[in-house]
Formats: C-alpha cells, structure tokens, sequence
C-alpha cells in the first residue's frame, strides 16, 4: 500500500504521511483516525486485503517486544522526519531539549559532589557534556519512542529531485512555479472527487447496532417484498384470495376489489422506508444499553425471531466479508455464491417471520405494548421543527404501513405453500386475516386503520386558513400582522441587488482602485451556452467547450489574477519550509463564506424577481 513503507531490519510498518510506526494491531483504527478520508472512500473489503498485506510480514509490537536500536552510523531513514537534538557525552541517550538532558545526567550519571550550601566564591558550573547529533524515532509515544542517532545522507533519488526542482526555478518565473503547483493540487483534488463520486459512503448509525448489519437487514426486506408483489402480478394467489387481503371487514362485500400493486417505483421506496425504519426501531430499542427506555416490550416470539436475524444477517455480513479467494476457481465461485444466496434465503425467511409477528401481536392491556406502535408514536414527531406532525403529514406513513402489511401477510402465505406447511395460499391467508387484518381485532394492525380514518377525517374536513392579504388598490400586503407595501419591497429588492454587487466585487477581488467593468471580462450572458442534460457532478457551464471562446480563462481567471498580483499573492499564498506553496487558510476560509453567502443573496433576488429558480440560473 502505498501509505506505508516496510523496514525488515526492524520489522516495523511506516506510515510515510505521518512519519512515525503503526502497531500491528492498529493498522485500521490508524487510518480510521488519522486518514478518514481515505477510510470512508475505501471500501471493507479493500481495507481486510490491505490489513492482510500489511500483517503478511514480521511485524514487532512494541508493547510486547524490544525493537533493537539503530547503530549511530545508520544512514537516516527517508520515510522518518529528522530532528536535531543532544546525545549524552556518557551514553547513547538522545533529546531534543537540553533542559531533559540536564534531567538525564542528574539521574543517570551524578557528578558525586556533597550536597550543602555553596561557597560563595564558588565556580562557574561545568557545561552539560552533550554532542548535538542527527536523530530519529520509529514511534512517538510510548514503547519504542526512543530517539537514535543517524547520518544524513542524500540519496540518488533526493539528489534528482533537488537538480530537477533547480532547473524548474531557473526555467521558471515565480508565478509559472506557482501556477504550476497550484495545477497539481488541483488535479489531485479532482481524482479525489472522481473517486468519492463513485464510491457509496458507510451509513452512520448513532446506536451501538452496526450500521452493515441494518443495512443486510433492510435488503433482505426489499427482496421479501419484492417476491411479495411479484408473487401477486404472476397471480400466485387467486383473484379470490388477493380480494380478501384487500377488505377490512369481516364480511364480503360485492364490490371488494383486488389489492393494488401497481404504483409507482418511488412510492414503493417510501413505502419500505416505513418498515425498514420500524425493523431499525425494534432491533435498537430491543438492546438492554438503549439509552431511552419505551413502554413497549416483545414478547417471546418476537424476541426469539429478531435475535435469529441479527444472528443471521452477522453470519451473511462476516461471510461476504471475508470474500472469494484471490485464486479461487470456478466451481469454489459457484460454491461462494451458492453459500451466499442460501444465507440470504435463510435471513429473509426470518426476515418475514419477524415482520408476521409484530403484525400478529394482541394487545390486551397497554397499546404502547406493541412496538409498532411505539415506532409509530416517535414517527409522529416532525423532526425539523420537534413538535407532532400535522394529520396529512402522517396519514401517508400509516398508508405505507398497510401496504406493506398486505404485500408480506401474501408472501407469508405462498411461501408457506411452496415449503409444504399448507395446501394451498388462501388457506394460511385467511388465518391471517382473521386473526389480525380485521377491523375490530386487538392488534397494531386495526389500530393503524383506526388512526389511519381518523386522520384522513381530520385532513379532509380541515379548512387551511390563508395568510396573505391584498388591499384593494393592491399595493399594500398583509401577512400575519405585518404591512408591507410594493414600494417598501421594490427598495428591498434593490438594495440586495446593491449588495450582491459589492459582493461581487469582492469575490473577483477588486481592489477599491480598481474598476469592475475594466477587470473582469466583458460578455453578453445570451452568448453562454450550456447543457441541461448533463447532470454529472461538478458539471457547469464553464465547463462547456463551446464557451471558449466567450470565456477563454474558463474556470482558471481567478488563479491567473492572483498570480499576476503581488498583493493577492501575499493575501491568499504562503511557502513552507520546503519551498511548496500552500494557500492561507484563514483567507481561503473567509473567501469561501463570502461565496456562500453572495450564492445565498443571489438565489433570493432570482426567487423574489422569477418566483422560482431553475437550472440555468
């Protein structure tokens, strides 16, 4: 990997970014804390294999074993920083610090004079023996920190880089040599967005359940339900039974209709956020370390059933982990996949066995007993402004769950057919129904159609009382007890226009010599061109070709202003030690806020002048 650089004379994993050892056991949680960028990018997989590479060699931990110390001709080593520091005249101690090697001597090597009160006439004390040295460590902190003396050489390939780096300074202007560097970066930074563009990120989890194991969970409910509508448009049930999955009451009725399955694809989506949401909510608060207590309680065949799906899903989750073999032939493939689609199989089957009994749980005491209705009271909650929801907001959300409901009480029912446990579907579906789908049972299930009419009554016979106001000469607006008059807005909107401008003004860094009309290039906006179906991230029309030559700088003018300014070269750049260029982050911060928040005062004038805004504003 190319973070690292193996040294076997020492047995030890260097991390050439941080310049210092990483223990073997350590290797993750390093690149966890000190390289989360590169972490979240990479996926698990990659990350064992690297892991696996890393530890394939001999590998010394410090804390348990003594790594030997360097002769003091040892050339220096390039992956390690190097430090000027004090060798002990008397040993091969080394520090950076004379005050520690004063420490040192007083401890290790006393000078035997008789302590007491000094002469006055006394002599100037010794100067501490001490030889200023070159010196590295492999670690820094604890067991194997230990400064050791090295020589400084120049290698083949430093001497190269330093003859080539001379050649670009004599070659180069100090603004081409900047301008040079700055592309690099720029690059670099590009592969990097590539590559995050691409890459799906880890979900977080705020719990202490592992966000891949509800993730394994929440696709093991899409395939159920998917074979769940899939098993009702290739009539796997008859019309009969599909009639009576769909009627609420206990009798038939001559106008019962089939349940419908044909929505639309995101309406499905939004349908299973719902239960995903409710198997999340019944694993987390099911943990005896959830932090808040509920009323709700599972009782023993929902408890069994979601600890064989945790179980199970953590046997699927650490067996793709561990992956096909690098050299493993075809018939091991087939035997891989096979493996994975029969744990599969095994975790969705309990997968709906769980959702069955959540359905199929009678309430005979406390409602909040059910944890589906404990999910459904915190899915009350508005979250954005922590007060209950209005009734149109959450009717939807007990729609969904009826849906759903419908689709696994089917999927129960034919897969109950194919395994042999009943003849045929509508025998275990009419079970089913009758026990917990009707209106009139003790169950979530009749409670969410209770709330569900209630609801939808309250939605449809609420009148929406209206805000705004208009006088009758139509130049005066009311709104919530506030007047506003069409000439007090007129003069809002322009002075946002006004300061939009000197905002401009300031994001094209202008000095307030300098005219804006002068500096920046002049162009009609009807000549810009730019593709409304390019939805690529990073895409704009700067980036269009056919702009060249309306804008010939491109994406490059505000660099190329810098560059060509001493005084915006010393605002915003800055050489380290090294004679790299690196931009002042208080001044880039700053100039990225101003961006933000002329965008913000820009997309409000488009609001207030086009009454919405669009793609090509």
């Amino acid at each position: 990997m190319e973070f690292f650089q193996y040294l076997p004379d020492y047995q030890i994993q260097i991390c050439k970014p941080c310049g210092h050892g990483v223990n073997p056991s350590r290797i993750i949680a390093h690149l966890r804390e000190r390289h989360p960028g590169y972490y979240k990018l990479t996926p698990r997989q990659e990350l064992q294999d690297i892991v696996a590479e890393l530890t394939s060699v001999p590998l010394i931990d410090p804390a348990k074993d003594r790594i030997p110390i360097p002769p003091s001709d040892t050339p220096h080593f390039a992956c390690l920083p190097r430090h000027r520091g004090f060798r002990c005249a008397k040993c091969r101690y080394i520090v950076l610090a004379e005050s520690a090697l004063k420490s040192h001597l007083s401890l290790q090597h006393p000078s035997g004079r008789a302590r007491g009160r000094r002469a006055r006439a006394a002599v100037p004390p010794e100067p501490i023996p001490r030889i200023e040295v070159d010196c590295q460590r492999f670690f820094v902190s604890r067991a194997g920190s230990s400064f050791f003396e090295v020589q400084v050489t120049v290698s083949v390939e430093e001497t190269a880089a330093q003859e080539q780096q001379e050649r670009l300074n004599n070659i180069l202007s100090k603004e081409d040599f900047i301008r040079l560097q700055i592309k690099e970066q720029l690059n670099h930074a590009d592969e990097y967005l590539k590559k995050s563009n691409g890459t799906v990120m880890s979900l977080q989890s705020s719990t202490q359940v592992s966000p891949w194991l509800e993730m394994t969970l929440v696709q093991s409910l899409e395939r159920v339900v998917q074979a769940g509508h899939t098993a009702v448009c290739e009539v796997m049930i008859n019309v009969f039974d599909q009639a009576r999955i769909n009627s609420f009451i206990s009798q038939r009725r001559a106008f019962d209709r089939p349940i419908m399955v044909k929505l639309q694809q995101a309406t499905w989506k939004t349908y299973l956020k719902v239960w995903a949401r409710l198997l999340c909510f019944a694993a987390r608060t099911s943990r005896h370390d959830c932090p808040v207590k509920l009323l709700h309680r599972l009782n023993a065949s929902q408890m069994t059933l979601l600890d064989q799906v945790l179980t199970q899903a953590q046997t699927l989750v650490d067996f793709k982990a561990d992956g096909i073999p690098q050299h493993a032939t075809q018939r091991e493939q087939r035997e891989y996949q096979d493996s994975v689609a029969e744990l599969s199989d095994r975790l969705d089957d309990l997968c709906l066995r769980l959702c069955i009994s959540l359905l199929d749980h009678i309430l005979r005491g406390d409602l909040f007993e059910s944890v589906v209705v404990g999910f459904f009271a915190a899915a009350g909650v508005n979250e954005d402004k922590k007060i209950l929801k209005e009734a149109y907001d959450y009717t939807p959300t007990l729609s969904a769950f009826v849906k759903i409901a419908q689709i696994l009480v089917i999927q129960r029912s034919v897969r109950a057919a194919e395994d042999g446990e009943t003849e045929y579907p509508g025998d275990l579906l009419d079970g089913m129904r009758d026990r917990f789908l009707l209106h009139g049972t003790h169950t979530p299930f009749n409670w969410a159609l209770r709330l569900r009419a209630y609801g939808k009554k309250v939605r449809n016979s609420t009148i929406s009382m209206g805000f705004i106001y208009w006088a009758e000469n139509q130049e005066t607006l009311f709104y919530k007890g506030i007047e506003l008059h069409m000439d007090d807005l007129r003069k809002f909107v322009r002075i946002q226009i006004d300061e939009a401008y000197k905002e401009l003004r300031e994001l094209m860094l202008i000095h307030i010599d300098e005219d804006l009309e002068a500096v920046v290039p002049q162009f009609r906006l009807r000549d810009l061109k730019d593709n409304l179906a390019r939805a690529d991230s990073g895409w704009n029309f700067l980036r269009d070709e056919r702009n060249r030559t309306v804008l010939p700088t491109g994406d490059k003018w505000l660099i190329d202003r810098i560059m060509s300014h001493a005084w915006l070269q010393e605002e915003f750049l800055a050489f380290d030690g090294e004679g790299n260029v690196r931009w002042r982050r208080e001044a880039a911060t700053d100039y990225m806020n101003a961006d933000k928040a002329f965008l913000l005062r820009l997309a409000l004038i488009i609001q207030m002048d086009l009454g919405s805004t669009s793609a090509d504003s």
